[in-house]
């Protein structure tokens, strides 16, 4: 815990990396589950695949291109998709 919010990043991040460590992201797919106003699990960006905790922060398309460039700067070979 100590880890999580000691780092130096906004506390709107660090809350939603709490989320997403603990399974409480409100990715779409959960949000379906939980309530029935969603018709679809598909990330309303893209509309391709199902919005999980993994498509929400990482395999997004937006969120890849964030991720790629920081690979980039630190020097490091983003992985491929």
């Amino acid at each position: 815990w100590k880890t999580i919010w000691s780092l130096k990043i906004p506390g709107r991040s660090l809350t939603l990396w709490w989320r997403y460590i603990h399974h409480k992201s409100p990715s779409r797919d959960r949000m379906l589950y939980r309530q029935s106003h969603f018709n679809s699990p598909l990330c309303p960006l893209c509309n391709q695949a199902p919005e999980n905790d993994y498509h929400l922060l990482v395999e997004g398309p937006a969120k890849w291109q964030a991720w790629q460039h920081l690979m980039t700067r630190q020097h490091q070979s983003p992985p491929s998709r």
